[in-house]
């Protein structure tokens, strides 16, 4: 098959396009060239910026068409407008914070989403779900038979975030390892590999439709989770789970400082249980836990990541709160 990604060269991107080789697909990349891609990759690449034009994409046809770049609704339906003429299936790599409410669990594809109050919004950061469910609106105006598919946090190598990386590294590193709240509260990720294959898959059959896809299959608490690292080889890390009401007063966030973790307060237990129940019965298989954490390792050891990571505590401050709960406990 002819494939169109529009995006490709990073973490989801680059993943998709490594799958689809593997399949002997003959793949096109539609992206700016900020992220170049690797020479060694047989793909014909299309430079271009979605939101200054899109003559180059007037000529050619693909099969099917993966778009892994759109943020902004305007820019995501004049892609598919030019496309609409040029490919019969168009996938659309959505987000599960297109949700609106997140206070009740096990959040399905029928849930209500995000409005966009102001269509001009062009503010990713501040109205990041209500700018997606636009996108989604816009791809199946123009696509009905579209495949929209709606990640929550996506893990594994190559990944730029360290929105998981975090846990692995600080496992490997040290010795004690400041752990969030609840330890039976849920925690959902996708491996960025199993993901990628479901996304072929399924857009492969032109596969139409909603979907949530997350992960694991199995439900999984941050308890588990922390403790199957702890006891992976060569891990040196002991989880110290530390209550909720301290973190707090050490000004310890949740998310951002640890991840995964979704502070009570914020009355969201729906985020890290959304139902997935619908992928998997579309064929989503979910590898180890294990399994992804040994690749992330093993891909930042060999990138020579600098230790401090670019997401979640730094050492100084986890060192800081442990102390000070050793002492008070």
């Amino acid at each position: 098959m002819k494939i169109l990604l529009l995006g490709g060269t990073r973490f989801l991107g680059r993943h998709l396009v490594c799958e689809a080789l593997s399949r002997g697909h003959q793949v096109t990349l539609f992206h700016r060239g900020l992220h170049p891609a690797p020479e060694e990759w047989p793909v014909e690449v299309i430079r271009g910026d979605r939101t200054k034009g899109l003559n180059s994409l007037e000529e050619g046809t693909w099969d099917l068409v993966i778009d892994t770049s759109g943020y902004l609704p305007g820019d995501v339906a004049r892609s598919a407008e030019v496309l609409k003429v040029r490919t019969s299936h168009y996938t659309f790599i959505s987000s599960i914070s297109v949700y609106r409410d997140f206070s009740r669990k096990n959040p399905g594809e029928d849930a209500e989403v995000l409005p966009l109050e102001d269509p001009e919004e062009t503010d990713v950061n501040t109205h990041y779900g209500a700018l997606k469910a636009a996108c989604e609106a816009a791809v199946k105006e123009r696509f009905p038979a579209s495949l929209i598919v709606r990640p929550g946090l996506i893990v594994g190598p190559y990944d730029p975030s360290d929105r998981f990386t975090y846990w692995p590294v600080r496992f490997s590193t040290q010795a004690k390892v400041l752990a969030p709240g609840d330890p039976d509260q849920p925690v959902q990720f996708i491996d960025v590999r199993d993901l990628a294959l479901w996304i072929l898959d399924n857009a492969e059959k032109r596969v139409r439709g909603t979907y949530n896809l997350t992960g694991p299959a199995e439900p999984l608490s941050m308890r588990q989770m922390l403790k199957r690292m702890e006891a992976m080889p060569g891990m040196k890390g002991k989880a110290v789970f530390v209550p909720e009401t301290f973190l707090e007063e050490q000004r310890v966030e949740s998310w951002s400082g640890l991840p995964l973790w979704i502070a009570e307060k914020q009355k969201m237990p729906g985020h890290n249980s959304v139902c997935i129940r619908r992928a998997l019965d579309q064929g989503l298989k979910t590898r180890p836990l294990e399994e992804t954490v040994g690749d992330i390792l093993e891909w930042y050891l060999k990138e020579g990541r600098s230790p401090q990571l670019s997401w979640g505590l730094s050492r100084e401050k986890e060192e800081e709160v442990l102390e000070l709960w050793e002492k008070q406990s």
